[in-house]
């Protein structure tokens, strides 16, 4: 694991995978998102900058884009 953000009832962990087939040199980042510590989405990014973005407009709500759960919808 690299970093977790929280906020709330929803968590990014952002991990760094070592490679990919691509290039065996160029590291590939996955976004892993929970809501209620049940994973809704999982994200790859090319870069750090760009996982860590997704991350915190994950747990920010910031992108309209952020997967949330039906009853949020439902319910707000």
């Amino acid at each position: 694991m690299y970093s977790e953000y929280y906020n709330g009832n929803k968590k990014a962990v952002v991990n760094k995978k070592t490679s990919t087939n691509i290039d065996e040199n160029r590291s590939l980042w996955e976004v892993s998102m929970y809501i209620d510590n049940r994973i809704v989405q999982k994200t790859n990014a090319y870069n750090e900058q760009q996982a860590e973005n997704i991350a915190e407009d994950f747990i920010n709500a910031g992108a309209q884009t952020s997967p949330t759960l039906l009853n949020e919808h439902l319910n707000g």
